[in-house]
């Protein structure tokens, strides 16, 4: 019997890709990784619905970053669907020099038979008809047990949601996607790794199936939180204490570079790959990042590389507002990243304009509970001059989108010349004790700037409650921006559903 692909080089399974990251209406970026790139290429097919070649490529991939390579496909068509394959071949297949340029091969002579393909589609046109669809997340745990373990419960039931309705047209981390800091069977922190080698083992032990059975099909955005590094980090820490090694900054951000910023708007092979030697704490990256969706706009933030506490902090007490005269922290972010955010805030083409912190912008939590410093009651002054700047601006429809504090919930703000700013918030993908309850949380007047006053507007499924009870505690956030309201839909470890929530579009 004879063999079609008897002569052809076979292209192999890779055990990480294809992954989704940044999305335009002409391109996508794809990556994926080499276990070797010393013996294998990693390979990239893309086609259109009709099966024509858009690219058959090399994939330029890094031995010093993991293996991981990337590439953004360029040209493509606005709201299209493409058909998406990656592998890998043996390094003698293809006679090439290896740049931090993806390579086109000849695609007559390779078997694409034994990969699975999948599919992305590019962002529609920006204008007032287009609806926008995406899935808010944050803080996977590794869990209590390496037998029973609910860490993929929720990515798992993503998965099949949107097999069934259809899938959104991108998902954002906010910050948590790993825990370097915890090992499984350990709720509290107990080390963080010391090199990069760690950091990557606990990124391939999260990045499993459950993970790229929606990372593949939907694109991710990133942002890092404190346990991608050590808890409660900031860069002041860092800079001030000696005991706080520069090693551990070092080899955690390189680790979030190769395997999550990677994926985002401003990342290139070039950039990451400058960056192998790089002294963090003093180089003064900026992980700050915008993209468009229809009218949507998006602005994330960077509050914890740029973060530096206050001379008289000590985050051991408890009560630092007794104790401090002013912020926990002399900046959240810094004066560059102010103006950046002021930009985006005023960029007439976004109708909505949407802010993620990774932490919440508001509400503060209790002295008792959730560490309220090391939220943005740490550093109020910023907090107050942004809304101060919104409302002097008179800017709507602005929305922060947030993570950390193990519970879901919806709350906004009344300006004093009547604009709402909201904060929505998802977490935990896994948590594996109680999240925050309503009790955790202090809405009424801010602290810092009394004038404003938040409240909840996210009820549970009983709706008597709020949203941050236990019971709805591993979750995620579905947010769609329709013509004249926002909603907001959160989906349980058990498949209840509560909302949606609705947000007027001024």
């Amino acid at each position: 019997m004879c063999n079609e692909h008897a002569s052809l080089t076979k292209v192999k399974k890779v055990k990480l890709g294809p992954i989704l990251g940044h999305t335009t209406m002409t391109s996508i970026k794809v990556l994926g990784r080499l276990t070797s790139t010393k013996y294998w290429l990693l390979v990239l097919k893309v086609t259109d619905s009709n099966n024509n070649e858009i690219c058959h490529c090399v994939v330029p991939t890094l031995s010093r970053f993991d293996g991981i390579g990337f590439m953004t496909v360029e040209g493509l068509t606005q709201n299209t669907i493409y058909k998406i394959q990656m592998g890998k071949v043996r390094q003698n297949t293809v006679l090439h020099e290896l740049t931090s340029t993806p390579q086109q091969i000849d695609s007559s002579s390779f078997d694409w038979s034994a990969i699975n393909s999948t599919e992305a589609k590019t962002f529609p046109t920006n204008n007032e008809s287009v609806e926008t669809n995406f899935v808010l997340t944050s803080c996977r745990h590794p869990g209590l047990s390496p037998i029973y373990n609910q860490q993929d419960k929720v990515l798992k039931l993503m998965a099949e949601k949107f097999e069934q309705v259809g899938y959104p047209d991108f998902q954002i981390a906010c910050g948590d996607q790993i825990y370097a800091d915890h090992i499984v069977g350990r709720i509290l922190p107990v080390a963080t790794p010391a090199r990069f080698e760690g950091f990557c083992r606990k990124y391939k032990q999260n990045y499993n199936k459950a993970f790229t059975d929606v990372a593949s099909k939907v694109p991710t955005y990133c942002t890092f939180d404190d346990h991608e590094i050590v808890n409660d980090w900031s860069l002041g820490l860092f800079q001030r204490n000696k005991s706080w090694s520069h090693s551990v900054l070092n080899d955690g951000l390189r680790a979030f570079d190769t395997y999550q910023g990677s994926l985002n708007p401003s990342s290139t092979m070039q950039g990451l790959s400058q960056r192998l030697n790089a002294n963090y704490v003093d180089a003064g990256f900026d992980y700050t990042y915008e993209f468009q969706h229809g009218r949507c706009g998006f602005f994330a933030m960077d509050v914890r590389y740029e973060r530096i506490e206050g001379p008289a902090f000590d985050k051991k007490k408890k009560d630092w507002e007794r104790e401090i005269d002013g912020d926990a922290f002399e900046q959240m972010i810094s004066d560059s990243q102010i103006v950046k955010l002021e930009t985006y805030l005023k960029n007439p083409n976004y109708k909505v304009k949407f802010v993620i912190s990774s932490v919440p912008f508001f509400p503060d939590t209790s002295k008792q509970f959730g560490t309220p410093y090391d939220k943005w009651k740490g550093g109020f002054k910023q907090r107050k001059a942004i809304l101060k700047f919104i409302e002097l601006n008179d800017i709507r429809n602005v929305v922060f989108l947030s993570g950390d504090v193990h519970c879901s919930l919806s709350a906004k703000l009344k300006l004093s010349n009547g604009i709402l700013v909201h904060n929505i918030i998802s977490s935990a993908l896994n948590w594996p004790i109680f999240g925050l309850g309503s009790q955790n949380f202090l809405f009424g007047n801010l602290y810092g700037a009394e004038e404003y006053e938040s409240t909840c507007i996210s009820r549970s499924v009983s709706g008597d409650k709020s949203i941050a009870d236990p019971e709805l505690k591993n979750n995620f956030t579905s947010v769609s921006v329709k013509t004249t309201a926002i909603e907001i839909t959160i989906t349980n470890s058990d498949g209840l559903e509560s909302g949606p929530y609705k947000i007027k579009i001024e």
